[in-house]
């Protein structure tokens, strides 16, 4: 009825102690259920990406003659997009176009705000003459 035997013979290490299983391949865990039942399984972990170690001799590292520094030089140097994203140079005339059409955007906002507050500004003063009592009519 049980899921292990005990007598697992089938290599690896088991997780938990002081190491923690800082090796390489395979680690075997125990896996707990309800009811107090363990299962040991088999848990493969990742590699990790081993980068060339970057030398701090001069002579590995290429000639710098000082472009680096200069700012003329920065804005002669191809810019790379970022990762993910290609953007596409706009054109004048994209660029004139979308610029007028942020502007009637934002007059459209403004021509909506101030309807809204006219509106409310009419509604406020409806509701102050319904609530003031009329005066008497004189007979």
């Amino acid at each position: 009825m049980s899921d292990t035997d005990g007598n697992d013979k089938s290599g690896g290490n088991l997780r938990g102690g002081r190491g923690g299983g800082g090796g390489g391949g395979p680690t075997r865990v125990r896996q707990s259920f309800s009811g107090g039942r363990t299962k040991t399984v088999v848990v493969e972990q990742k590699r990790r990406r081993v980068s060339a170690p970057k030398s701090a001799t001069p002579a590995a590292r290429p000639a710098d003659d000082g472009a680096a520094r200069r700012p003329e030089a920065a804005a002669e140097a191809p810019r790379r997009p970022a990762k993910g994203r290609v953007l596409k140079p706009v054109s004048p005339e994209e660029a004139e176009r979308r610029a007028r059409l942020i502007a009637a955007q934002k007059a459209a906002d403004r021509a909506a705000a101030a309807k809204e507050a006219a509106d409310a500004q009419a509604e406020a003063k409806a509701r102050a003459a319904a609530e003031t009592p009329a005066a008497p009519a004189a007979s």
